[in-house]
């Protein structure tokens, strides 16, 4: 978990999709002077921010695939099997 976290980094969980129990070394957090946090919800301050760097071109979604909103369907079985990586988007065209 966390491979892609660089030092001295802070990942976000706000939600549990893979379910609410998982293994997890605790030696990345400490050795990486990593942080964990757990979010239910952001803060206004936060999520402007966040839209300042979205639109600023520092942070973007990793996007696993993308359907038509004819294809629904086929996004609902991918997100089912829980193999995909990032989100999966409904194009509403």
């Amino acid at each position: 978990m966390m491979p892609m976290l660089r030092d001295n980094g802070r990942w976000v969980i706000a939600g549990a999709v893979a379910g609410p129990v998982i293994d997890f070394d605790l030696r990345r957090l400490y050795l990486h002077n990593a942080q964990l946090i757990g979010s239910s919800m952001h803060t206004r301050v936060h999520f402007r921010r966040l839209v300042e760097l979205a639109r600023g071109g520092q942070v973007s979604p990793q996007v696993s695939s993308t359907f038509a909103l004819t294809e629904i369907a086929k996004a609902q079985t991918e997100f089912s099997e829980r193999r995909h990586i990032g989100k999966i988007v409904i194009l509403p065209h």
